[in-house]
């Protein structure tokens, strides 16, 4: 594993990311503060919840059932790495964490939609 000290923030935790910089997004020489699969988890769920303000949703068992669809690539994307049955490049992280994180807010708002 790599070691890079543009990751060491002192004031900032992030206890969720292993951050691990050869799973990490650069961008102009310097690596995200998040892994690339969470940094699409942050943004799809960022997307999500924006876009529910001009979009009406309906909470029903079909929003239900699209969000598990939409985390499901990312899980096997996971356990797939997890087994060693293949390696996993930093897009195709991003791009199963943003899926991941559309889903994962769609499943918020419906949770938050059915308290409410």
């Amino acid at each position: 594993m790599m070691k890079n000290k543009n990751l060491k923030f002192p004031r900032v935790k992030f206890v969720i990311c292993h951050r691990r910089p050869d799973r990490t997004l650069k961008f102009r020489g310097r690596y995200f503060p998040v892994c690339a699969r969470c940094t699409g988890i942050y943004t799809g769920m960022l997307f999500i919840f924006l876009l529910q303000y001009f979009i009406k949703l309906d909470y029903g068992l079909t929003l239900f059932f699209i969000s598990l669809i939409l985390m499901l690539p990312t899980a096997i994307d996971g356990v797939t790495q997890l087994f060693n049955w293949r390696e996993s490049h930093n897009w195709i992280r991003l791009v199963t964490g943003l899926l991941c994180g559309v889903g994962y807010g769609l499943l918020l708002i419906l949770i938050g939609g059915i308290i409410i």
